[in-house]
């Protein structure tokens, strides 16, 4: 069974708006544990971290509320925020993320979107 994103939705920083796609990655690093001497290699599971990306089509508060934020506006310097990804078979990933990059796309005869960026910080669930 196929789902679409028409059943999703995507908040960051606390701002649900209209959002053309997003994603999550999360991986887990391997550490090489092979002894000297060993003709072949065994690992041991490692660090586990997720990143993301959103296109959202632009609004006002897109600037107000997620620009601001990777600019290091004071009051969000240190603060990671808080990320939603729903999919359309309801399975929620969620945590906490700092903004890692924020740009702005505008084509002829298409809607301005604005493409953001996020590293978790810490596990997400």
């Amino acid at each position: 069974m196929a789902y679409t994103g028409a059943n999703g939705s995507f908040t960051i920083a606390g701002y649900t708006g209209v959002v053309r796609d997003a994603s999550v990655e999360i991986s887990r690093d391997v550490l090489d544990t092979t002894d000297l001497g060993s003709y072949s290699r065994t690992f041991t599971p490692g660090l586990i971290g997720a990143t993301g990306s959103a296109t959202f089509i632009y609004e006002a508060a897109v600037k107000a509320s997620i620009i601001d934020n990777v600019l290091n506006v004071e009051s969000s310097r240190d603060t990671p925020v808080a990320v939603t990804l729903t999919v359309g078979t309801g399975q929620t990933i969620t945590g906490n993320v700092f903004i890692t990059q924020v740009g702005t796309t505008v084509s002829v005869g298409d809607v301005t979107s604005t493409n953001v960026a996020f590293q978790f910080t810490g596990a997400p669930s």
